[in-house]
């Protein structure tokens, strides 16, 4: 009967240990961009300043591939409860392929990032704390 108890004892630690492990490293995981945008079809990118409510469509090959250089290098976190109001700068990104426009992205400042990807189940919109350093003057020099 001891050994039954101790066998018992045991193995819900390690249920329990193993349980902890995962949730830790599913709810703590970094992503970087080119996990979550599947950027190589594409060829257009319509940047929207939003506090002016000015559009700039990028079709140059050259420019179009260092935003998406820009975009596949962010290490990001998922959150979806941050506080945007505060922001100074806010982007709204709409990336193209040949036929279709593919994801909606919202820049805030350099810290948080919302990705609209309309192939998603369920919420299609998921937001992201920019966790590595990220130049914003790719996106802004498009304005001056």
């Amino acid at each position: 009967m001891k050994t039954r108890n101790k066998k018992t004892i045991v193995i819900s630690i390690i249920v329990l240990l193993g349980v902890s492990v995962f949730l830790y490293l599913h709810f703590n995981k970094v992503f970087i961009g080119g996990e979550l945008l599947e950027l190589k079809d594409i060829n257009k990118i319509e940047v929207t300043k939003a506090d002016k409510n000015e559009k700039v469509n990028v079709t140059d090959a050259r420019k179009v591939e260092e935003i998406k250089k820009t975009l596949n290098q962010l290490e990001l976190k998922r959150d979806n409860n941050e506080d945007v109001s505060e922001v100074k700068d806010r982007f709204m990104l709409t990336l193209y392929t040949e036929t279709e426009a593919r994801y909606g992205v919202h820049l805030y400042d350099n810290s948080y990032i919302e990705i609209f990807d309309p192939e998603l189940q369920g919420n299609k919109l998921r937001g992201y704390k920019v966790r590595s350093d990220f130049d914003l003057s790719v996106i802004q020099d498009l304005f001056k």
